[in-house]
């Protein structure tokens, strides 16, 4: 896969699926969710972190990424659910650390707004589908939302990455 590719699946999840991961989201909003502010408008976003639930939904997403992934060695290191509410907004970045590989998943799309743009790019949210990229590579953002946006945003990593994050942080300990 060439590094400037962007992989656009439809019905990557099904509606009823989408459905489930955003109540999962409300059901634990204010309690477990973590509350990020980036900058964008002073709205904070909730985060959901997937991977300290345990659940067979969540066991079933890895495996369907994970099959979905088109990079050999590549492997789901985390994901969220993100509540993205009225006038939040993501700038411009580069993914860092310990991930070189992202996607999005569309949980639901009626809002305004909340289009992801990957380098000139522009991608509009649609229920249960999935973009994939470089997203330590790829310029990539969100424009503002008009409405409750909800994705889950996937990193996956390799071995050898996660050994290399361990080592930078073993030394700065």
């Amino acid at each position: 896969m060439h590094k400037e590719e962007i992989i656009i699946r439809e019905n990557f999840l099904s509606h009823e699926e989408c459905d489930w991961f955003i109540n999962l989201h409300k059901q634990f909003e204010g309690s477990i969710t973590e509350s990020v502010n980036l900058g964008a408008n002073n709205v904070n976003i909730e985060v959901l972190h997937l991977e300290n639930l345990i659940s067979l939904e969540y066991d079933s997403l890895v495996e369907k990424l994970n099959n979905n992934c088109p990079l050999d060695d590549f492997f789901v290191n985390y994901a969220h659910v993100v509540h993205w509410p009225t006038n939040s907004a993501l700038g411009a970045h580069f993914d860092q650390y310990d991930t070189k590989f992202t996607s999005i998943i569309y949980l639901n799309d009626d809002y305004s707004g909340g289009i992801t743009y990957i380098g000139k790019t522009k991608i509009t949210p649609k229920k249960g589908s999935i973009v994939s990229f470089w997203g330590a590579e790829l310029l990539h953002g969100v424009e503002e939302v008009k409405g409750n946006r909800y994705t889950i945003p996937v990193w996956y990593s390799t071995q050898d990455l996660i050994k290399k994050r361990l080592g930078e942080v073993m030394k700065e300990n």
